[in-house]
């Protein structure tokens, strides 16, 4: 899956699990409460399935989840990383 792609389908996930819609890569998820705790858990299942990856607990941080950009960048780093 291509960079544009695979932002798209983040942000697809994202917008699947909130009540705000038309975000953009840059919009921050968390602390604008665009999704709730259980959405981000919910999201992570998502994104290991789509993108056959296994996140470890400790990889659990906002500096790793705080838009569609970033979720991006730290999917990146995994060597399934499709």
């Amino acid at each position: 899956m291509d960079d544009n792609r695979s932002i798209k389908k983040i942000l697809e996930l994202i917008e699947k699990y909130s009540e705000v819609k038309n975000i953009n890569e840059n919009t921050e998820i968390i602390t604008s409460n665009i999704i709730d705790s259980f959405a981000i858990i919910q999201l992570i299942f998502d994104l290991e399935n789509i993108f056959q990856i296994k996140i470890e607990a400790q990889e659990l941080n906002i500096e790793n989840f705080k838009n569609a950009r970033t979720i991006y960048e730290f999917i990146k780093k995994f060597p399934k990383y499709d």
